[in-house]
């Protein structure tokens, strides 16, 4: 009898053990990957530990999904937003060019921050663009600014991927055949508030891509959710939290090369190389700008400024209506001189309204193709999201079966 009884205790103990292994193998899936040994995740102490959601009041993350990451208190997130301030003035030093790339998160932080007039900083970025521009576009103008020969070292900052999360992929395998290259660091694709069927879990899996490529990796979109941020239409930001991200990858590069940054100051380069710097940057700006096509454009002067504007010339003291007959033959020849030159110019005016019909048509045809490009990828994102979230489900009913044939086994 004391035989079975060891044995009936030593079979439950058995089946304990057992339920307990298997429920932290379950608990542990849901963990998010282990950071690559060059991921800069920018701490309140200047660690490189992985920290949390915000206690603002934003909601970073999208209806039904998982928090991302754990929470810190607030005296972490003081300290958090100190080492961000303490960045105010700096920028990386001045014996390395630094070139920013990205879309129009990035067009953005530098009419906030002026990145591109610091002699020894650039931006190439453009509105609405991902993979696509950068591979055919931006890496000329890269490579442009680099054969300027402004500097000896140069380094690409990178944020792009909001636009076409779905070329992940193709995004790797480019940075992956660049490295050796380039000297770069990727930033990572910053959260969004409710945008279209853009999710943060989204985003956060091609940040998780970004992270397994051996190359410097600097995570702001941990530091916006620790933080809390703000936007303006549910994917771009506010100028406190672009200020805010640009702090964070001021100190992301500190924490990679310790020293880079220096107090920020002009005459960097010479009256020659600032001005050959500045015709390439405002060149490629140019280039780079997006051009919406206003439907009914507004004027430059309405009516009731152009009444007021009149009357300002009735008050003026001229005698309008006291106009003399020698005026009235001088006025009549005048005209007389000027039929054919007027004629003359209206028919310039009307090629030239032709061609800006013609041009204007060209750009609605382009805008409409990008739609269309645009909404392609939007829909393939979203194909990929629902395969993988087929595949997820299908994993985890087997895993279950598979211990649920495990325990029946075990009885």
């Amino acid at each position: 009898m004391k035989k079975y009884l060891i044995l009936i205790t030593i079979g439950i103990t058995g089946v304990i053990l057992a339920w307990i292994i298997i429920f932290g193998l379950r608990s542990g899936d849901k963990r998010l990957p282990v950071s690559a040994n060059s991921t800069i995740v920018i701490g309140g102490d200047g660690s490189q530990e992985s920290t949390a959601i915000n206690e603002s009041g934003v909601k970073p993350l999208s209806t039904g999904e998982e928090t991302l990451t754990p929470p810190i208190d607030g005296e972490d997130r003081e300290k958090l937003l100190e080492r961000l301030a303490s960045v105010e003035g700096l920028s990386p030093g001045p014996d390395t060019g630094y070139i920013f790339v990205g879309d129009s998160r990035f067009v953005n932080m530098n009419s906030v921050c002026g990145i591109s007039k610091t002699d020894n900083l650039f931006m190439v970025a453009k509105v609405g663009e991902g993979y696509s521009w950068f591979n055919d576009t931006a890496l000329s103008q890269i490579k442009r600014i680099i054969s300027s020969g402004l500097f000896n070292k140069w380094k690409l900052i990178i944020c792009l991927g909001i636009n076409d999360l779905g070329n992940c992929d193709k995004y790797v395998k480019k940075y992956e055949d660049l490295k050796a290259d380039y000297d770069m660091v990727l930033v990572s694709v910053n959260p969004v508030e409710h945008y279209g069927n853009l999710s943060n879990e989204g985003i956060d899996k091609f940040n998780s891509a970004l992270k397994t490529l051996s190359l410097p990796y600097i995570d702001t979109f941990d530091l916006l959710l620790s933080t809390g941020y703000s936007t303006s239409d549910g994917l771009h930001y506010k100028e406190d939290t672009t200020k805010k991200i640009y702090n964070g990858i001021l100190l992301g590069l500190e924490d990679i090369s310790p020293g880079t940054l220096k107090p920020q100051s002009d005459g960097i380069l010479s009256d020659a190389a600032l001005s050959k710097k500045n015709s390439i940057q405002n060149d490629i700006i140019a280039q780079n700008k997006y051009v919406k096509k206003e439907s009914n454009p507004e004027s430059i002067m309405d009516q009731e400024m152009l009444d007021e504007f009149l009357k300002t010339l009735d008050e003026s003291g001229e005698d309008k209506t006291g106009t003399t007959e020698i005026q009235e033959a001088s006025e009549a020849e005048s005209t007389e001189a000027s039929t054919e030159e007027v004629q003359e110019d209206t028919e310039e005016e009307k090629q030239e309204t032709e061609s800006a019909e013609e041009n204007s048509n060209n750009e609605e045809e382009e805008q409409r193709l990008e739609e269309e490009r645009r909404e392609e990828e939007e829909r393939r994102a979203e194909e990929e999201r629902l395969e993988e979230e087929r595949r997820r489900e299908e994993e985890e009913k087997r895993r279950e079966e598979e211990e649920q044939a495990a325990e029946e086994q075990e009885e």
